[in-house]
Formats: structure tokens, sequence, C-alpha cells
């Protein structure tokens, strides 16, 4: 709950400051108990807490978005701390989403990611209000939860672990290819998929992610954008993309699976699904076009705890429609409701989607050599001293376990090279299996 906006709270008078903190204070008031009847525990619960937020200080949203590197006004932040003495009101400062840099201004920023600028700004406003016997500042990706908004401390441990990884990468002078893979292989190294139900916000932050073992697919998505963000690096870019996986007509008509999706509460409509979309130019691999890519899918387990390869790194847009026992789609609800409501039945075409039309023309499949030959030269570069054998062992290994996740999660039409490849060894396989029992029932 946020009542004044920063700059635009100097524009008021002490005042009309204290007069705005009791008309929204009584606003609510009035609101909780003309509709106490009709409100749930969960509204009730929520109002009384803005109540008690507005009555705890004067609270400031900052939103990093706007301001984006610009140094902070200390005339305005002095007035504030005047008017927080005056009206015996703690100054509460709230600092919401994330600040805009690099060359990908047309996508969306990660919130709570920040430029150094920024960050070297947010640090002299926390030391100057703390100096000021005032809190210190906190964090949120959208103003409606202050109780879950994070500390300082977290935010920079976040943004200075996220900017040691973009040192290496550039320390190590990687190609946009190679830095690509070692963000895909660092992540789905480290972290395993696991979510909080107590805190949903935990495992969607990179705040989150990165002082917790929480992660979702949103946090996967989010934290591979902010690293390629920050990196910077001419030939790559990463945005992300919402789409909704949805049970084929076998599983949805199963019995057994009907009757776990109803015990746990699960729609048979779809899940909701995020993954990165990275537009890559790098002309040491001739690799060039927009790839899908989904660290959350090959994340470690317990299974594969070093990870599950590169199965679902940069593959092509069309295998989105090519997924084994679920078919992709994009929430269109109302739509459908429309076409019903009025009699007609909708036609359907996949390759109409916007993440399929508007990038497979320029998403062609990644050869497994290329896959092989980037590795080999990130692990060289990664380990100097490591004896060639090992290095071909490592990339081979990591080459075997994505054929093994990709046989499970792509059908035999995916076009990318590694499905398509692991696809059609295991046919061999399979027909030469036969071919074997058959000489041995004759023999």
């Amino acid at each position: 709950m946020y009542e004044f906006r920063y700059p635009k709270i100097a524009e008021l008078s002490t005042e009309k400051l204290e007069a705005s903190i009791a008309y929204l204070s009584v606003s609510l008031e009035n609101k909780l108990e003309q509709n106490n009847s009709s409100l749930t525990e969960f509204e009730k619960h929520n109002l009384i807490k803005a109540i008690e937020h507005i009555r705890s200080g004067i609270n400031v949203s900052i939103n990093m978005s706007d301001l984006q590197d610009t140094p902070f006004d200390y005339n305005i932040i002095d007035k504030l701390l005047n008017d927080s003495k005056t009206l015996n009101l703690p100054l509460n400062f709230y600092v919401i989403g994330g600040s805009t840099f690099g060359d990908n201004l047309e996508n969306q920023n990660i919130p709570m990611s920040f430029s150094q600028t920024a960050l070297d700004n947010l640090v002299e406003l926390n030391n100057y209000l703390v100096d000021n016997d005032q809190y210190g500042l906190l964090f949120m990706e959208d103003a409606t939860s202050p109780e879950m908004a994070w500390d300082f401390e977290e935010v920079l441990s976040a943004n200075n672990q996220i900017d040691a990884i973009v040192e290496y990468i550039k320390e190590k002078k990687f190609s946009p290819f190679e830095a690509s893979a070692f963000i895909h292989q660092y992540i789905t190294s480290q972290f395993e998929y696991k979510e909080n139900l107590l805190d949903i916000t935990s495992p969607r932050s990179i705040v989150g992610v990165l002082n917790s073992d929480d992660i979702v697919c949103v946090g996967y998505s989010y934290l591979t954008k902010a690293i390629i963000d920050k990196l910077n690096m001419p030939g790559l870019e990463c945005s992300t993309f919402t789409s909704k996986l949805k049970p084929n007509e076998d599983i949805i008509k199963n019995e057994k699976v009907q009757e776990v999706f109803k015990e746990l509460h699960l729609s048979m409509d779809g899940t909701g699904h995020i993954q990165n979309l990275i537009k890559i130019d790098d002309p040491k691999y001739k690799v060039k076009g927009n790839y899908v890519s989904d660290s959350c899918w090959d994340s470690k387990d317990n299974s594969f705890p070093s990870g599950k390869g590169i199965g679902n790194f940069m593959f092509p847009v069309e295998d989105l429609l090519h997924l084994n026992g679920q078919t992709f789609d994009q929430p269109n609800d109302k739509v459908d409701s429309m076409f019903k409501s009025i009699g007609l039945k909708r036609t359907y075409d996949p390759y109409s989607l916007p993440i399929i039309s508007e990038n497979i023309n320029n998403s062609k499949p990644i050869t497994v050599e290329q896959y092989r030959k980037c590795l080999t030269n990130m692990f060289k570069t990664m380990s100097p001293n490591d004896p060639p054998e090992d290095i071909k062992k490592r990339v081979e290994s990591v080459i075997n376990i994505s054929s093994y996740i990709t046989y499970g999660l792509f059908t035999k039409d995916a076009i990318g090279s590694i499905a398509k490849k692991t696809h059609k060894e295991m046919q061999q396989a399979i027909e030469q299996a036969n071919q074997t029992n058959q000489a041995n029932q004759l023999g």
C-alpha cells in the first residue's frame, strides 16, 4: 500500500501530507466498517494491514524504471526528513521494480535487477537515511504487499552474485553462443526446482532465488534474462514469454490422471509456464536466430545432480508444438467462450501463435556438431589445464544426457538436432533388436 510517490511527494506541504495520511487512514477504516459483512477474511486482513501501514509512517515509493540511473535529489530527501520530524512519523522508502540498463530496452526488465550506477545511488540514499536515524531502504516487485519486502542486504547479495557471473563471462571472453551455453550450464547445475507454498514470491524473484533454495520456472527464466541483460553483449539478447502447457486428449481422458488432478486441486485446462527466447548472432559458430531456452526443464534433480544437459537449450520455436504428451497453447478462454456463445466452433492453427509465427523463419535447428564444438571450447576455456580426453568425456556426457532427456520430452516430429538424432538412434536400436530377436527365433 503506497500513498506517496517520489519525487511527486515533494509538492505536498507538511499540512497536506498530514491531511492525506489521515484521509487515507479514515477512508480505509470506513470501507472496513461499511463492508464488514460482505468482505472475506482475507480482504479484511488486507485492509487492516493497509491501515496499519499508513499509520506506520510516511511511506514513499521509488519506481526505478522511471528514475533509471538518475541520482537522487537530496533537497527532496531533506524536505521529507524534516516533514517526518515535524509529524513525528518515520520515513519509509520502498523501491519498486528494476532500473533500465543495457541495449535491450524493448524487452521487459527483471524486477530487483539493477545497474551498477543505480545500485551506487541506492547505497548512497540508504546510508543517508540510516545516518539520519531513519529505516533503510526496502524493496518490492510491486506495490501490493509491503510485508513481503526485501531488505537492502538481500538485494545487494543477489545483484553481486549476478555481477560475479557476468564478470567471469567477460574475463573468459566467451562468444555469444559460449556465454549463453555457460549461463544455461551454470543455472541448471546450481539450482533444483523447488516451490515454496508459504512464500510464492521467493521462488519467482531473483532476490529470493539467490538468497534461498527456492526456484520455479519464473525464477529460472528471470535469472537467465537478468544475467544476459547485465552482460550486455553484442549478438546476445534475451526476453521471456509465457505459454500454456495443456495435457493432450488421451491424458485428459485417463481416469487415474483425473483422480490425481482432483486430489491436487489442479485444473485440466493447463498449466502456465514461462521460458526464455534468446536472440543470438555468433559468427564464430555460424549460429544466428531466435531460440527457445528452458533452464527449468534442464535443471538438476536427484537423478541428475549435475543437471540434465542442453536438451532444452536454444531449440527451434517449432518444437514447442512437438512436446511429448502435451499441446502448446496460450490462454484464450475468453475467445473460446465468445465463439461458443454464438454457436461457432473455433478453428485453431498452432502455427499462428505469436511465439511461433513471429520467430519460425528465424529459428533453424542448431546442429549437434555446433553444440559439441561450443561446449568443447567453453570447457577448455574454463579448465585450460584439463587433458583433452577429459574435456571430450565431459562434452559427450552432456550430449548423452541431453539425448536421454529430449527423447522423453519431444516427439519424433521434433526438428531440434539433439531430439531428432536421439529419436533416429532409438528407432535404429529398436529395429536392430527386432532383427536379433527374429534371428534367434529362426535359429
